[in-house]
């Protein structure tokens, strides 16, 4: 929540001479983690959780329990993930999180740093 967002950016400033710019606060409704691999050549991305609970405290950021989806369902969103990884010949494998909120989808990049931060922009997709 907001609070939270709050307290984080107050701590990290505490801790950490960078400049931070939040754009717009965002509630998450859903969560979604996108787990593949790829050679550089072929990207194989064979589902896509939905992370039903994720953990709190110490254990934020860990998905204790998740739904499985195929990647059809979320229309041409698989297609456009695995495009973005060949595009930067990405080598290994690869997981992606993505929040939904309110119909939109944002993309998320949260470096595991001492100062993290979070990069998120919203992506257009169809669901089926």
């Amino acid at each position: 929540n907001e609070d939270e967002l709050n307290k984080l950016l107050s701590s990290a400033a505490s801790v950490c001479d960078c400049v931070m710019l939040a754009e717009e606060f965002v509630e998450i409704e859903k969560e979604y983690g996108c787990v593949g691999v790829s050679d550089g050549a072929q990207v194989i991305l064979p589902a896509i959780a939905e992370k039903v609970m994720v953990g709190k405290g110490s254990n934020a950021g860990v998905t204790n329990l998740g739904k499985l989806h195929l990647p059809e369902e979320f229309g041409d969103l698989s297609e456009k993930l695995c495009q973005m990884i060949s595009r930067i010949k990405f080598q290994g494998i690869f997981d992606i999180d993505l929040y939904e909120s309110k119909g939109t989808l944002y993309f998320n990049e949260s470096p595991k740093s001492r100062c993290s931060f979070f990069c998120s922009s919203s992506v257009s997709f169809r669901k089926s």
